[in-house]
């Protein structure tokens, strides 16, 4: 992955300081950089799909929430209605 692609992954994941590192060890065409390259391509994907299942799931609680809180307002209606 070319370095302004891991910068940019980087960036959007709020990891600023690696963005950096990462933009100024390509720069120097420092080795420590070029062994680096395919373990920060996987990190940046795990973070990825780590973050995006987080996602994921505080979605389905906010919907259960919401599903929960819908019923219980049927619920009462219909008790309600019947007094």
């Amino acid at each position: 992955m070319p370095p302004e692609a891991l910068a940019l992954n980087l960036r959007s994941l709020k990891l600023f300081g690696m963005a950096q590192a990462v933009e100024e060890l390509a720069n120097q065409g420092s080795p420590a950089y070029q062994a680096a390259v395919a373990i920060l391509d996987m990190l940046i994907k795990a973070e990825v799909s780590e973050k995006c299942a987080r996602s994921t799931t505080k979605s389905r609680a906010r919907d259960s929430l919401h599903l929960r809180i819908f019923r219980a307002l049927i619920l009462l209606r219909v008790s309600s209605q019947k007094h």
